[in-house]
């Protein structure tokens, strides 16, 4: 239940700056879950070029994407079972960049969503964070 409040909360801080000069009564607050598998462990959410939101789910080894219009897709294809991804942040070439604790990897994946992994040469080095 934490991680679905804490992309609620992501999303709000993310509409949030996008419309700061309407006013604060302007703004809504709507909750989307439907697409999400449960248990998936939600983690960080960044803004892709595509103009859709795309987070990474720690337990459920997938990066997802939802539309403004709360349309949920999760990708797994081409992420190692059991990596874990955790950060992720929106890449200059328009892909999307994401890392992979337990697996040892940076990972890239498309805005439709074709995945590739990079191994991290540092044995056991966990990449956590990343930006772009």
């Amino acid at each position: 239940m934490l991680y679905r409040y804490c992309i609620v909360f992501s999303i709000l801080i993310f509409n949030l700056a996008l419309f700061s000069a309407l006013p604060v009564d302007a703004l809504t607050l709507t909750e989307f879950s439907a697409g999400i598998s449960a248990n998936s462990g939600l983690q960080t959410i960044t803004a892709g070029s595509d103009g859709n939101l795309w987070f990474v789910e720690f337990d459920g080894n997938r990066i997802a994407r939802i539309t403004p219009n709360g349309v949920v897709s999760e990708f797994s294809s081409g992420i190692s079972p059991d990596s874990q991804p955790v950060g992720i942040a929106a890449g200059s070439d328009g892909n999307l960049w994401f890392t992979e604790a337990n697996a040892n990897n940076i990972g890239r994946i498309t805005p439709s969503g074709g995945a590739t992994e990079y191994p991290v040469t540092t044995a056991g080095s966990a990449p956590w964070d990343i930006a772009s």
